[in-house]
């Protein structure tokens, strides 16, 4: 499957006990419940409201659907749904970004809380089309508390650890990306805003990349992630704020703030309670310490409307660096709250109250810009590069323009890998060839091994024998002749013309012409023993001499007396074998040659000598020469 971009469709609901926000569908487990949630910028994970969370005694009617309903974490209603811990036990929800505000938050409101913890099937949008993105066995939290009031759809692409933080689960993102679903750790969200009238009002929530049509690509700051606390990476610097209305627009004089966090869970802004007077002193805001928040009566909502009040923020990665404007108008700084939030201040359920969303801060780590300010400013995050991005939200562009993001190292295109893709590959195909080589290498020596053996073993005979056997014998390139049978009994010859040539009669053992061989003659026998083989094969085939082999050596060269000497003459005939030449030895070869006459009669005792087919036309007869010589032997 190719990289893609998921754009998630809104639902065409605003909802909210603190506001009006533009929610999400999706869907969770077989069969599908449908939910909306709200995104969070800095949520790891899915969290969808537990059936006890409308089981308040006090709450409102219609709770299931003012929370955007709720899911069963419970086989009997899900069938992909898979426990994570103990099924009976409650485990707390991280809230890790948002627990610094809870010291200047009421004791109903606090972000704290349990869930029962899971795994099941997710699909995103309301569709249900076969293109909708999905994610299987996803990490879900189900939660009966009542903040948040909505579930919430975790943006971030950080792993979750509920239990235990060798136990990681991927976030929706995170999961995306390492299965190269989506081309990069990258969103982008704005969270709408129900007070404008054009279409496309509602939020939008981007996957893998962004969608230009939302996002004033010219007024972009760029901001590096935090510090080592992933809780807070999406902190910059807040240069400036300016409050404006139809009289006048004012500066406030402060100073820069460091490590203010973008946090879409968190609803209001939260700032230095010196800046907040100044919004007390412009808009007329009084403080309710009981509610902790600002109520707004309906004089107050009207003069401000009238005077079309409205907020600036002036943004950097630092207090010198360039900045990028977001201003907020008065409608987007007017929601109602409702239950539970007022139950310091009223006992009727049904009570909601506007009020202006901007906290006081009580410590450093309590400075948010909110879901009330993302109304109006684009998010891009990139996890790959460590970085974010803000600039102001565009609305009344038309058709949205999705743009994919691709992570550093892969390439701009569907079929792209990334970088360490790329260098497996190319690691493992070096391997594979390297691999390949050696093969190769192994098997043709091994190969050429036994050829060599091959062509030994061919070289110096194809059969042996001992005791009267046959010995079939021919030498490589040779082609096979007539066979000598030997019968080893040479005791029993009694003929007289089974007497031993005289050349041939010794009793002491003399070496032949190689050194490595060793040559006898004993009771006129010639018997050359090969080292290795321990083979013996008949010298003669086809009226040739053998050649030596060098497989076993380099032969010493005949001696000048073997030189031009002749051979023992043939059977049946008065020529002699030709004579010795430097190419050739008649001792060559592990040969065995009995020494009886060639020209005795066969008996059962001695050599039976096969009949051997006349010299070819054309062969060189033997020299005079060697003739006289021959027949002088034998006078």
């Amino acid at each position: 499957m190719s990289a893609s971009v998921y754009s998630i469709s809104p639902s065409t609901n605003f909802k909210g006990n603190d506001g009006n926000w533009s929610t999400f569908t999706i869907q969770v487990g077989t069969p599908p419940t449908f939910l909306e949630v709200l995104p969070a910028t800095s949520g790891r994970s899915i969290w969808v409201v537990h059936p006890q969370g409308c089981e308040f005694s006090d709450q409102p009617d219609g709770c299931q659907d003012a929370r955007g309903g709720i899911f069963s974490p419970v086989a009997e209603v899900s069938s992909t749904w898979s426990n994570i811990g103990d099924a009976n036990q409650f485990y707390d929800l991280n809230f890790g970004p948002e627990e610094p505000l809870n010291s200047a938050l009421p004791t109903n409101s606090t972000y704290a809380g349990a869930s029962v913890l899971g795994t099941d099937l997710v699909t995103f949008g309301s569709d249900g089309g076969s293109d909708a993105p999905e994610l299987r066995l996803q990490f879900v939290a189900a939660y009966a508390e009542r903040v948040p009031y909505l579930g919430v759809l975790g943006l971030s692409a950080f792993n979750e650890t509920p239990i235990n933080r060798n136990e990681p689960y991927s976030s929706p993102l995170g999961a995306w990306n390492s299965t190269d679903r989506v081309s990069s750790a990258y969103y982008g969200y704005t969270a709408g805003a129900h007070y404008r009238t054009e279409d496309d009002r509602l939020g939008s929530l981007v996957f893998g990349g962004y969608d230009a049509s939302r996002r004033d690509l010219g007024r972009v700051v760029t901001v590096p992630f935090g510090a080592a606390n992933t809780n807070r990476s999406l902190a910059l610097t807040v240069q400036g704020i300016t409050l404006t209305d139809i009289s006048q627009a004012q500066a406030i004089d402060m100073q820069p703030l460091a490590n203010v966090l973008i946090d879409s869970v968190v609803p209001e802004i939260w700032l230095p309670e010196t800046i907040c007077n100044s919004f007390e002193t412009a808009f007329g805001l009084v403080w309710n310490s009981t509610a902790r928040m600002y109520l707004v009566s309906d004089d107050q909502h009207n003069r401000l409307t009238t005077r079309n009040a409205s907020v600036t923020f002036s943004l950097a990665r630092n207090s010198t660096a360039n900045s990028t404007a977001i201003t907020l108008p008065y409608a987007a700084l007017a929601p109602f709250a409702g239950y539970p939030l007022l139950e310091p201040v009223t006992n009727d359920a049904t009570l909601q109250l506007r009020y202006f969303p901007l906290k006081r801060a009580e410590s450093t780590n309590q400075y948010y810009l909110g879901r009330t300010f993302l109304q109006e400013a684009y998010l891009a995050v990139d996890y790959d590069r460590e970085e974010f991005y803000v600039s102001p939200a565009k609305f009344g562009s038309g058709e949205p323009s999705l743009q994919q993001v691709y992570s550093p190292g892969r390439d701009n295109g569907p079929s792209g890998l990334r970088g360490g893709a790329i260098a497996g590959i190319v690691v493992g195909a070096l391997a594979a060839l390297a691999l390949a080589g050696a093969l190769g290498w192994w098997f043709g020596f091994k190969k050429h091994r036994q050829e060599r053996r091959r062509r030994k073993s061919k070289s110096y005979g194809g059969t042996s024998s001992i005791g009267g056997t046959t010995i079939e014998a021919w030498q490589e390139g040779i082609p096979p002749g007539h066979v000598e049978h030997y019968k080893p009994a040479m005791s029993e010859v009694g003929s007289d013309q089974d007497q031993l040539k005289q050349e041939l009669d010794a009793t002491a053992t003399a070496r032949g012409s190689a050194a490595f061989h060793r040559h006898e003659l004993s009771a006129g026998t010639i018997r050359r023993v090969s080292d290795q083989s321990r083979a013996s094969i008949s010298p003669l085939e086809n009226r040739r001499s053998h050649y030596r082999s060098g497989s076993y050596g380099v032969p010493l060269p005949p001696s000048a007396d073997q030189l031009g000497a002749p051979s023992p003459p043939l059977p049946g005939s008065e020529h002699p074998s030709p004579p010795l030449s430097s190419g050739t030895s008649w001792f060559g070869g592990p040969v065995e040659l009995h020494g009886f006459s060639r020209g005795s009669p066969a008996s059962p005792s001695t050599p039976a000598i096969e009949e051997v087919p006349p010299i070819q036309e054309g062969s060189q007869p033997a020299d005079r020469n060697t003739l006289n010589h021959l027949e002088g032997s034998n006078a």
